[in-house]
């Protein structure tokens, strides 16, 4: 049974802003709506608008019933035990270079704040794999911000891409993960 004890919105962390003068495309945190300043790439005058789309979708925090965590471990049993055939049935990873790219430029980050700024644009930009999640889970968890690393599972869960058969480990860790923060969360009933 799905709870409705506590149905928070969090908000995105940042959204895509496009510049009116040149196009440019940039990721802006969400504290800088409203202000105003010059444009990084041709410096024309610009103003963070409010009704920019968010990079991140919103997602109701509301827990999962058992037979939804059920589906996705017996899914999750069947790659294991049939990952070629599952692998067959998965598109394959487009770009894959591009996101090996990105992924190393994250984890080469060494200022904290700018690593997790770096994985969060990697789920921004929809990365294809568990990698950006996990980090960003365990992270939020770490530092006790439940909500956000909640979150982050409902993100990753919104999506088809916890089926790909090459993240079946990040994914079950990600579910068991999710199932915690449910119980902490008293998001069920």
């Amino acid at each position: 049974m799905t709870s409705t004890i506590q149905q928070t919105m969090l908000p995105p962390f940042h959204i895509n802003f496009t510049c009116p003068h040149c196009g440019a495309v940039r990721q802006v945190p969400e504290q800088y709506v409203g202000q105003s300043g010059a444009c990084n790439t041709c410096g024309g005058a610009i103003t963070i608008d409010a009704n920019t789309v968010p990079s991140l979708p919103r997602v109701s925090m509301v827990s999962q019933p058992r037979s939804w965590y059920r589906e996705r471990l017996r899914y999750f049993e069947f790659c294991r035990e049939n990952y070629a055939l599952a692998r067959a049935q998965f598109p394959p990873v487009e770009n894959d270079a591009h996101w090996q790219q990105r992924i190393q430029e994250a984890v080469r980050c060494e200022d904290p704040a700018e690593q997790v700024a770096s994985w969060e644009r990697l789920v921004a930009e929809e990365i294809p794999w568990s990698v950006a999640y996990e980090y960003l889970v365990h992270h939020y968890v770490k530092e006790r911000d439940y909500e956000r690393a909640y979150y982050y599972c409902s993100v990753y869960f919104s999506s088809e891409r916890w089926m790909n058969p090459q993240c079946v480990g990040g994914s079950h860790t990600l579910l068991k993960t999710m199932r915690k923060l449910d119980k902490k969360l008293n998001l069920e009933e």
